[in-house]
């Protein structure tokens, strides 16, 4: 796959700064732009780029919750294991959790994620 290009011809990701003489490299993270160094040589500048766009997918990854199967949990699923269940929590429009409940079964609780979803998505549309 090719790396898209800013419209200067550069990596997505890598800009330079005439003043300095010097390619910055920023990254997204969290919806907000980081700075994270600045190199005199383009080669070192896309090498700290990628290193660092490697070092976030190895923390999305270390971030995806499983359950003892192994099976990845969609978000506002979450494995309990002292109570060996699922427990289902979904936030709603002004940042709130809440609790939808609880089940042993995978299958239960994808049905109880479903229906809370459904009910905010009925609660949003009628406000």
């Amino acid at each position: 796959m090719a790396e898209s290009k800013n419209k200067h011809g550069l990596m997505q990701g890598i800009s330079f700064r005439k003043d300095s003489n010097t390619y910055r490299v920023r990254i997204n993270q969290n919806g907000k732009t980081i700075l994270v160094g600045q190199r005199k040589i383009y080669s070192e500048a896309v090498e700290l780029l990628e290193k660092t766009r490697a070092k976030q997918n190895d923390e999305l990854r270390t971030r995806l919750r499983q359950d003892p199967e192994g099976r990845i949990l969609p978000e506002g699923m979450t494995w309990i294991q002292k109570d060996k269940a699922y427990e289902i929590k979904l936030r709603l429009g002004g940042g709130k959790q809440v609790v939808i409940g609880h089940s042993r079964s995978f299958a239960k609780a994808m049905m109880l994620l479903r229906a809370g979803l459904d009910a905010i998505e009925l609660h949003t549309i009628v406000d």
